[in-house]
């Protein structure tokens, strides 16, 4: 049996040594005290412990070893291609299903893939990102001629029906990603798709650099900031918004200069959408926001349109009104406009900065409250494991441990062979938090290693790693976050969460499935549609934003005093100010996303098959300059109440648009489901155990297993989800901010 439903005085205890529950004498937990000081490497005494290799893989004791690994993945790919062809000729009760044969392909690659792929991005040592980028690529190759392999895809789709629903869907799945690929196309147009694919792939490529080019002006200019810019050579460079700049003439110049039209970077685009739409049109879509929108949450375009066009309905007589207050504080510029989103107003209404919060919310401190979340919640506890020589590609990486609490386990489970030899252990997080050179800036969650069933009836536990820039703590002060740090890490560890979860457990006895439901890791965890893969990361956000919860572990890093209860309330209503027009902002953004890849606008200007740069059909001259600004335009005058200013094409900067093509609405989706999960579990009591066992049973253990709507409707207790049931449970989250942020005060 689970523990019973844990209350805030039950957690205030383990955070505390004084009488009747008080903080003010409380000391660190283990954990909290762990991550209050940055991991150093250690010398060992023990010479003769050899080096285990990165992530406990021994051929990645050296970087060479990628290509031992690569080796041995494309071998046993040949020998499950083997199976899965014999097995289509053998009698069923002697052979496994295809989906579970395609299921451990796809783990073979993932394991090679994903791993070489982190470390390609962050490792620091140039000779292992070079290893990495070689296995990358090798292993994509095999993964194309996979897909290209007509024997396996008839295999597959003769098998579709095997098993239970979880089996079907899984092996639909496998067959639409073939299918994306044309293999079930005729030789003509199978080739096309292929063109399409390596067209899309190399204007990515080319638009992610244009992402990084910087705009100058020469250094004799008359414009009097010219010093907030930095220079580089006989001119000075615009490479951002500065919209953290103080002065509005340094934040309207660098609007106007950073966000120009570009001629190249429009050409790129332009390629790019058109590739998309050929490329989905052949597979038989009407547009590629359709192919992308196919497994997803929403489903189809008209759904998440519905869902934007809804939410835009609602928040734009709210968005106006907190523009009419934006008047008084000159913000009502599109390049002021961030910046009152950011800080600026938000300091000046509310008295807050933030020199005055991260002082409660050391990283240590934070941690507590992640790790007291999981545990009221999910029954889960994360301990701090000292890492084995060689294990990481950073000495400042932590490694986490996420074991089951004793008396949540099932008597069943406990008689379980674990892979890890461990049958309290859900997996392990590999932390790295604090920012160094070369390391990319984004803040993400990476697959390592997917959980899965084992053929033996073992369990393979997963492995992910938290990529964090935090700053480095001093040798007198821990790791200090702001307001929006914590709501990252909480979010990076709700995809921590959903990875480590990914377990099937009975309905009724809240158990482990023993046998009767085999697992995927195709679809565990996080390998679902973003729209749903986002939804436990949004939750995570509203604990970190909850004063009910913020209370309970936020103090000073010194004093150990808790937040001041008057700190708290401003923080409150500072998350509240201007609420409606950040929704707004992103509902343009989404709106915009979706006008430019649902087919309706012709790229007539690329002529169809080919895109030669040196063909003169393609001469800048003579083609139609800047469309994707004119659709910008009609966008921006239906869902933004700030006019768009002239000589602008802010697009070309925005990197959503190339690598999450036609998925940007999926954070606002997201938002909607997550907020009427909080509404629904943790209104009254946010550290909710049976709100917590209903989210980990019907959502998290999940992953990608079952349709999403019918999940989300599993949850919520609705026979069907419509696209006004999202927009009024995100209508109605920002109304009670909405009320928050009108209160005495902000001054109104």
């Amino acid at each position: 049996m689970r523990s019973p439903n844990v209350t805030f005085r039950h957690l205030l205890f383990p955070l505390t040594s004084g009488v009747c529950g008080r903080r003010s004498v409380a000391t660190w937990t283990p954990l909290g005290a762990a991550f209050n000081v940055k991991p150093a490497a250690k010398i060992s005494l023990n010479f003769r412990r050899e080096p285990v290799g990165l992530f406990g893989i021994p051929p990645l004791r050296i970087p060479e070893g990628f290509h031992l690994m690569r080796e041995y993945a494309v071998h046993c790919c040949d020998d499950l291609i083997q199976e899965t062809l014999g097995t289509a000729a053998q009698p069923s009760s002697k052979k496994r299903m295809q989906v579970q044969i395609f299921d451990e392909l796809s783990d073979t690659l993932c394991q090679v893939a994903d791993l070489a792929e982190f470390i390609r991005l962050a490792h620091p040592s140039q000779r292992y990102k070079q290893a990495a980028e070689n296995a990358c690529l090798d292993i994509g190759g095999l993964v194309e001629r996979l897909n290209t392999n007509r024997p396996l895809y008839d295999a597959l789709k003769g098998s579709v029906n095997e098993g239970d629903a979880v089996d079907q869907r899984v092996a639909e799945l496998f067959l639409f990603d073939f299918e994306q690929s044309g293999i079930h196309l005729d030789d003509q147009k199978r080739k096309k798709v292929y063109s399409d694919q390596r067209n899309i792939g190399d204007y990515l490529t080319q638009q992610q650099m244009g992402l990084l080019f910087c705009k100058g002006i020469l250094t004799h200019s008359s414009f009097r900031y010219i010093r907030s810019f930095s220079k580089r050579g006989s001119k000075v460079t615009v490479s951002s918004l500065h919209s953290d700049s103080p002065l509005e003439d340094v934040r309207e110049t660098a609007y106007r200069l950073y966000l120009a039209p570009w001629e190249e970077q429009e050409r790129n685009l332009q390629a790019l959408l058109y590739y998309r739409h050929e490329m989905a049109t052949l597979c038989g879509f009407k547009s590629y926001a359709e192919r992308v929108l196919r497994w997803s949450l929403a489903g189809t375009s008209k759904f998440a349109n519905a869902f934007l066009d809804g939410l835009n309905e609602e928040l734009r007589p709210r968005t106006v009104e907190e523009f009419r207050q934006m008047e008084s504080f000159k913000q009502s510029k599109e390049w002021n406009h961030r910046v009152g989103l950011n800080g600026l107003i938000r300091e000046q209404r509310c008295a807050l900065s933030a020199n005055s919060l991260s002082p409660y919310f050391s990283l240590g401190a934070c941690m507590e409250g992640v790790q007291m979340v999981c545990h009221a919640l999910y029954g889960i506890k994360f301990t701090v494991q000292e890492p084995e020589p060689g294990e990481l590609w950073s000495p400042d990486v932590y490694k986490l441990a996420g074991e089951e609490e004793e008396d949540g386990l099932d008597e069943a489970l406990c008689e379980r062979s674990f892979e890890d030899g461990n049958n309290r252990l859900l997996g392990h997080i590999y932390c790295d938090f604090y920012v160094r050179a070369g390391k990319p800036s984004q803040d993400c969650h990476f697959t390592i290693r997917g959980g899965r069933e084992l053929g033996n009836g073992d369990y393979q536990t997963p492995m992910v790693v938290l990529h964090m820039n935090f700053p480095n703590p001093s040798w007198s002060c821990p790791t200090l976050l702001s307001p929006g740090l914590v709501d990252n890490l909480f979010h990076e560890m709700g995809h921590a969460l959903h990875s480590l979860l990914g377990r099937t457990r009975s309905e009724l006895k809240f158990v482990y499935l023993i046998a009767s439901v085999p697992r995927y890791q195709h679809v565990s965890g996080t390998r679902c549609s973003t729209d749903l893969a986002e939804v436990p990361s949004t939750l995570m956000e509203h604990f970190a934003a909850d004063p009910r919860v913020v209370v309970l572990f936020a103090r000073h890093y010194k004093t150990r005093e808790p937040i001041p209860p008057g700190l708290l309330e401003k923080l409150s209503l500072s998350r509240s100010l201007f609420a409606a027009s950040d929704l707004q902002l992103q509902v343009f953004y989404s709106v915009l996303d979706q006008k430019l890849h649902d087919g309706s606008r012709p790229w007539q200007w690329i002529a169809p098959g080919t895109l030669d740069i040196e063909d003169p059909r393609f001469s800048l001259e003579t083609a139609p300059k800047f469309v994707t600004t004119d659709v910008l335009r009609d966008v921006m005058k239906d869902t933004y109440p700030l006019p768009y200013v002239d000589n602008t094409a802010w697009q070309l900067r925005f990197n959503h648009l190339f690598g999450y093509g036609a998925k940007y609405y999926a954070y606002l989706m997201s938002r909607a489901v997550a907020a009427s999960l909080y509404q629904k579990f943790f209104k009254d009591d946010p550290l909710s155990r049976s709100g917590g066992d209903e989210i980990r049973e019907r959502l998290l253990s999940r992953g990608g297993e079952k349709d999403p709507q019918q999940m989300i409707c599993d949850c919520l207790g609705l026979s069907t989800l419509t696209p006004k049931d999202l927009t009024d449970s995100l209508v109605s989250e920002l109304d009670a901010k909405l009320s928050i942020s009108t209160q005495k005060v902000f001054n109104c």
